[in-house]
C-alpha cells in the first residue's frame, strides 16, 4: 500500500523531489533543497511512500494573483 502525506522534513522532501525529477541528475545537495525549500514550502510537497521508502512526490507553487477591475 502506498501512503501519501506531506512532506515531514528537508530529507524527505528532498527525496520526495528526487523521485519527481531523478531524470534530469543525481540526488539533491543539502544545498539544492534549501534552494527549492525557498520556492515550494515543506507543507506544500508531498510525499508517496511504500513501505518507507519514498516512491513518488508532488508538490505545489504558492503564489499571490491579483485581479484587475473593481
Amino acid at each position: 500500500m502506498i501512503d501519501v502525506h506531506p512532506c515531514r522534513d528537508a530529507a524527505e522532501f528532498g527525496r520526495a523531489v528526487y523521485a519527481i525529477g531523478q531524470y534530469f541528475g543525481g540526488p539533491l545537495s543539502e544545498e539544492r533543497i534549501e534552494r527549492f525549500l525557498r520556492v515550494i514550502e515543506l507543507e506544500r510537497m508531498h510525499a508517496a511512500a511504500e513501505d518507507g521508502e519514498v516512491v513518488g512526490g508532488a508538490g505545489a507553487f504558492s503564489y499571490d494573483l491579483s485581479v484587475p477591475g473593481g
